[in-house]
């Protein structure tokens, strides 16, 4: 939707507001209700975060998007077939779509194990998951401030592979620590790196995608 309601020259700066606000929610929200359900119990926790969906969808139902009559009509199975083969033939397209999945899976990979690292290679307690996660989260909330300055002096296709390439050293590197701090530390660097890379290639295909 953003391509249709933004100005091309503000996509970057749409998009790491939208991730901003993400994941401060992220890294807020589980603590505000971890408060709210041991104060006055889970029912009033739900109940909030009920009515916070409620707020959001009311809030989007609001937005008013341009929109444009199809030159043909298509089936979601035949839009489906065609982004496929957009992104086939799109050197640009299949080189992000290609890149982020890579990325995907190595996530896929890191996340479980982190908690064993963290509990068992350098010994910290159950308090430090939470530690490395909101420092992890704080990185992209940094990223999410940083990246329109970033992208009004370098390219996104620059950006993009600068930020997964520190993204992942910043991993390598907290792999051989023995102490928690060093690993906060890396894991700020790598969650702005990762904010960053997000924003680039989502502002890319937008801003290139038909």
């Amino acid at each position: 939707s953003l391509p249709n309601i933004v100005p091309e020259r503000r996509l970057v700066t749409a998009n790491a507001i939208l991730l901003g606000t993400f994941h401060t929610a992220i890294m807020v929200g589980p603590v505000l209700g971890a408060m709210i359900a041991s104060a006055y119990g889970p029912e009033l926790a739900l109940a909030m975060n009920a009515g916070s969906f409620a707020i959001s969808g009311i809030m989007i139902a609001g937005v008013r998007l341009v929109r444009t009559e199809a030159t043909t009509k298509s089936s979601p199975v035949r839009a489906l077939v065609e982004g496929f083969r957009y992104t086939l033939a799109t050197p640009l397209a299949r080189g992000v779509m290609l890149i982020i999945g890579l990325v995907m899976v190595a996530a896929a990979v890191r996340t479980p194990l982190e908690p064993i690292f963290i509990l068992r290679t350098i010994g910290e307690s159950p308090a430090a998951l939470g530690l490395a996660t909101g420092s992890w989260g704080l990185g992209m909330v940094i990223g999410s401030g940083v990246a329109p300055g970033l992208a009004a002096r370098w390219p996104r296709e620059r950006l993009l592979p600068a930020s997964l390439l520190g993204v992942g050293l910043a991993v390598i590197a907290s792999a051989q620590a023995t102490s928690l701090n060093p690993v906060l530390a890396l894991w700020l660097l790598a969650g702005l790196g990762n904010a960053v890379a997000v924003i680039s290639y989502q502002s890319l295909l937008q801003e290139r995608t038909p």
